[in-house]
């Protein structure tokens, strides 16, 4: 009688279209995972969109219509719709998703949504000592919190600190289910180093407000990163390093990183030209009400690269969409002839083997941060700054 009845229940189950249902959306910069959950509430049909390999955004539906085994809603929130029908038994979805361009999308029943798999993410217990600290940052009411990540060997380390990119990041730089600061951070404690990673000012368990702040306020932070790194015993004081990123000024490097966009999208020059200056203007305008945006447009490093007198270790991803890797890499090697630079065939921006280099990728590869890379930052690192053996 218990068979009986659950194999009942789930005819009666495949014969609905509620449930959740999952795709690959083949988009002209790569691919992506994409979920339907398709739900009664009441007499209505309820859908949702949920972008597996963007961090699992969800978008609710608009405007569902359910005719027999044909389906149709739309998201004006990202100005896409999706139109299709389920398979007599309702174990599958075909039909076309929307945005700008119509794409085929076949999908198929699942009972949840898997995480994304992320196999470089380092587990417990670590070869290593991991302590949770806090120190104050370059304003009032700033304090920071990270993670201290030390050699079981007896110290002075040389020290490295983690600093992140554009945008609110935590100490592990959580993108889309990666963590590049995690993974890096514990390759390069294991080779003999002591890494400071820390969430950004108004993010996580740092105090403080990330809204309003530039990248001249970050860099008060980096000192107070420095000043506590300073006052700890196990830290060699005269071996500290900071590892980070551009070097030409915000305004050009944004409308390349437009225009590789657009290029990328598949349009042809001229058209990619125009929507390139159109974002372009959309930011500007965005910039009269965004200090941070505002600073970034504005700032050259130039002038403050040519004084710096450590060495340099610049790479880049000859896949990068986001800070083109020849204009980068030569703009260092003309404001520090003596800084080593590197181009890393076949990776993206996150420093990810990949297909194309788009943002779209970001999330559906499952490498975090490519062997390759990190093997240059640890021979780079011994040869200018050796860990103790």
């Amino acid at each position: 009688m218990k068979i009986l009845l659950w194999l009942l229940a789930a005819t009666a189950f495949a014969q609905s279209p509620a449930g959740s249902f999952l795709g690959m959306l083949k988009t002209p910069v790569g691919e992506m995972r994409v979920g339907f959950v398709v739900e009664r509430t009441g007499e209505a049909w309820t859908a949702q969109l949920v972008s597996l390999d963007q961090g699992s955004v969800k978008l609710k539906a608009s405007e569902v219509k359910l005719e027999g085994t044909k389906i149709t809603f739309s998201f004006p929130q990202a100005m896409a719709s999706f139109s299709g029908e389920f398979s007599a038994d309702f174990s599958r979805l075909e039909g076309q998703f929307t945005q700008g361009v119509a794409i085929p999308l076949a999908m198929r029943r699942v009972e949840a949504f898997a995480p994304p798999k992320r196999p470089q993410t380092p587990l417990p217990p670590f070869p290593y000592q991991s302590e949770e600290v806090r120190f104050p940052g370059g304003a009032e009411g700033v304090t920071l919190a990270g993670t201290l990540t030390k050699p079981n060997a007896p110290g002075p380390h040389a020290a490295l600190i983690l600093l992140s990119g554009s945008g609110q990041q935590d100490r592990d730089e959580t993108l889309l289910g990666h963590k590049p600061f995690l993974v890096l951070a514990h390759a390069l404690t294991q080779a003999g180093y002591l890494v400071l990673r820390y969430d950004d000012r108004g993010t996580a368990a740092s105090t403080g407000t990330f809204t309003g702040a530039t990248s001249a306020d970050f860099a008060k932070d980096v000192a107070g990163a420095v000043n506590f790194l300073r006052q700890r015993a196990e830290v060699d004081k005269q071996r500290i390093a900071l590892l980070a990123a551009p070097a030409i000024k915000g305004e050009p490097l944004l409308r390349k990183q437009l225009l590789d966009l657009a290029m990328a999208a598949g349009l042809p020059q001229e058209r990619a030209n125009i929507q390139a200056s159109l974002a372009m203007t959309q930011m500007m305008n965005k910039a009269m009400t965004d200090p941070w945006l505002t600073y970034f447009l504005d700032y050259d490093p130039a002038p403050a690269l040519g004084k710096v007198k450590c060495p340099v270790l610049a790479l880049n991803g000859a896949l990068d969409m986001q800070v083109n890797a020849d204009i980068n890499l030569g703009a260092i090697r003309a404001a520090l002839p003596k800084a080593e630079t590197k181009k890393l065939e076949g990776l993206n921006h996150l420093f990810q083997t990949a297909r194309t280099g788009g943002s779209q990728e970001y999330g559906s590869i499952e490498e975090t941060f490519a062997p390759q890379a990190i093997e240059e930052i640890k021979l780079w690192l011994q040869r200018v700054l050796p860990a103790k053996p």
